[in-house]
């Protein structure tokens, strides 16, 4: 029973260590995490700051402004990627992600990634960098596929956007192969490849390769990935040797043939001028820049700008004028835009209600469309986007 007692409590201790090995691992990756996060926050922040301080002081050649504005806009587009990145791994933790299926053509959107990163590439000087988009199984333009679109996209844009970060001379190259019932996506590049043990770690939360301490990131851009293929019910491997590129895969189920969407796809349309001669425009907006923001987007179609500080001052003026179109958003003080909604509906019955907000997440966008606004748009708002909103529902 001595030896029986004695080997039980030797177990009982190597279990123990374990765990403990196992919990200092955990704590160390996210005390890590956090401690990158800050460096990759404050770095666009830096830039941000640093050059629209230099525009607002004046004296620049259009050239130096020009490239000052760039230099901004990149940065803004680094914070917002890491900002979608906190929430989704957020939620994703949380089991609170919602899965929105609907039918998209596969085509169009890969067209579109393709047309995004070739932009990319160029502003970023990556002119050594070839971008194909395979299109060897994709000479049916009709092919769709019933999924999230979103995450989808997402999922590719991760991919992409990892392999020609690592990639310094040579080619990316993404497509797609059906395979039975399943569609199978791929992104190869010629980057330095991935040591045949750290396969296992590149889809964890938080861990970054020793190797990738060289460039920015925050770790959590597979793990997104690996956590999205499998609610789309699929899954995702990786192929890959040093020093000798990688190819990363994910397969989904369930293709959709020959259905055309009657979804619009705003991500890539021509930039125009919208006129909206003494069109009479309502903007509920709590939060002055945000307001003026706006307001300088829509002074120049020639719409007609009221402004209400909450849903209350929106209701009053609504009593008092008949609007064209309203601009609603979310989150206000006194009466938000879910409760002023429907007093708004009842005064201005034929007027499109669009909602603005924050809230970006799927789920929002049901709740929005299902409260009874016409349409919504997610802030950061995009001047572009936000005309080709408008230009839907106004005359």
């Amino acid at each position: 029973k001595t030896r029986q007692y004695a080997e039980e409590l030797r177990i009982a201790n190597l279990q123990l260590e374990t765990e403990t090995e196992k919990t200092r691992q955990a704590n160390r990756l996210k005390s890590e995490f956090l401690a990158n996060m800050s460096h990759e926050i404050r770095t666009p922040l830096n830039a941000i700051s640093g050059f629209a301080t230099l525009i607002s002081e004046g004296d620049l050649d259009s050239r130096s402004r020009e490239d000052y504005m760039h230099i901004i806009n990149t940065n803004i587009s680094i914070l917002l990627k890491l900002i979608n990145d906190i929430i989704d791994i957020s939620i994703i933790e949380a089991g609170q992600l919602t899965i929105n299926k609907e039918v998209f053509n596969l085509h169009k959107m890969l067209e579109d990634i393709y047309a995004t990163f070739s932009e990319k590439l160029r502003v970023d000087g990556k002119s050594n960098i070839k971008l194909i988009f395979d299109k060897s199984d994709s000479s049916n333009k009709l092919l769709n596929l019933y999924c999230d679109k979103l995450r989808v996209r997402q999922i590719l844009i991760n991919l992409i956007s990892n392999a020609s970060k690592y990639t310094q001379k040579g080619h990316v190259k993404f497509g797609y192969k059906i395979e039975d019932h399943d569609i199978k996506f791929y992104v190869e590049d010629t980057g330095r490849g991935i040591a045949k043990e750290d396969h296992s770690k590149i889809f964890n939360r938080f861990e970054k390769l020793d190797e990738s301490k060289f460039h920015r990131g925050t770790g959590i851009g597979l793990s997104i990935c690996n956590a999205l293929t499998r609610m789309l019910n699929g899954k995702i491997w990786l192929e890959s040797e040093k020093d000798k590129g990688s190819t990363f895969f994910f397969s989904l189920p369930k293709v959709v043939y020959g259905v055309k969407s009657k979804l619009k796809d705003l991500s890539k349309q021509e930039k125009f001028t919208l006129r909206l001669n003494n069109k009479t425009i309502l903007i509920a907006e709590d939060d002055e820049s945000n307001f003026q923001l706006l307001k300088s987007y829509l002074v120049k179609t020639g719409a007609i700008i009221f402004h209400a500080r909450d849903g209350l001052e929106a209701i009053e003026l609504g009593k008092k004028q008949k609007f064209d179109l309203i601009l609603l958003d979310i989150k206000m003080p006194n009466l938000d835009g879910y409760q002023a909604i429907d007093k708004l509906r009842k005064l201005l019955p034929d007027a499109p209600i669009i909602a603005q907000t924050a809230y970006a997440m799927s789920e929002d966008r049901f709740r929005i469309l299902e409260a009874g606004f016409t349409d919504y748009i997610s802030k950061p708002i995009s001047k572009q986007v936000l005309y080709t909103i408008l230009s839907q529902h106004i005359a």
